[in-house]
Formats: C-alpha cells, structure tokens, sequence
C-alpha cells in the first residue's frame, strides 16, 4: 500500500521532471508557436522513458502523429540534449521580440 507522503512525493518529482524537460526544449527557441520547440539528440534510452518528448518540433509541426513516430518524421539537425541543458545555467536572455500571434493550422 502507497502512502499519502509517497503520493505527494511521486506526483512533486514527476511535475518537477516534465516542467523541466519542457524548458529544456523550449528555451532559447524562435518566438513562434508552431517552431518554438528544439528536436534534442537524447540518448535512445532517454528518449524512450521521455516518451520521445526530445522530439518535440515535430510534435509541434505534426501534433496528430502519435508519439512513436514522431522520430519518423524529419531529421532536421539536432541539439544535445544535455549541452542544451547545460545552456540554461547561463541564465535568462533578454528579448525584444514580440509575442508570436496565435495562427490557425492549416
């Protein structure tokens, strides 16, 4: 039997662990709905416990292909996953870009 400590545990560290996978895909993209997203070269295993989330421009260019096949789908050139990570520990970077306009898919 689980405990409610073990729950609140489970569920903190599983939120803390996709909040920071998200920003590690987004930081530093294009300002832009649609491209604001990095495919990562993640090692295999990784990839698959993340449920192939390193692949994230083509969720976002594709969001209908069910996860998968994501890797499928294009082969543009790929950021490392953890030197990627480790870009974030120089901190925020300024921006005078606007916010990118919600679009339609087409």
């Amino acid at each position: 039997q689980i405990s409610i400590l073990q729950w609140v545990l489970f569920y903190f560290l599983a939120g803390s662990i996709w909040s920071s996978v998200q920003y590690i895909e987004h930081a530093f993209t294009p300002r832009d709905v649609i491209e604001g997203a990095y495919n990562l070269k993640a090692p295999k295993l990784l990839e698959w416990i993340l449920l192939y989330k390193p692949w994230d421009l083509n969720h976002h260019r594709y969001p209908q292909v069910p996860f998968l096949y994501l890797p499928l789908l294009s082969k543009d050139q790929r950021i490392p996953y953890f030197q990627q990570y480790l870009r974030l520990w120089k901190g925020p970077q300024m921006t005078t870009t606007a916010s990118p306009p919600m679009r339609e898919r087409s």
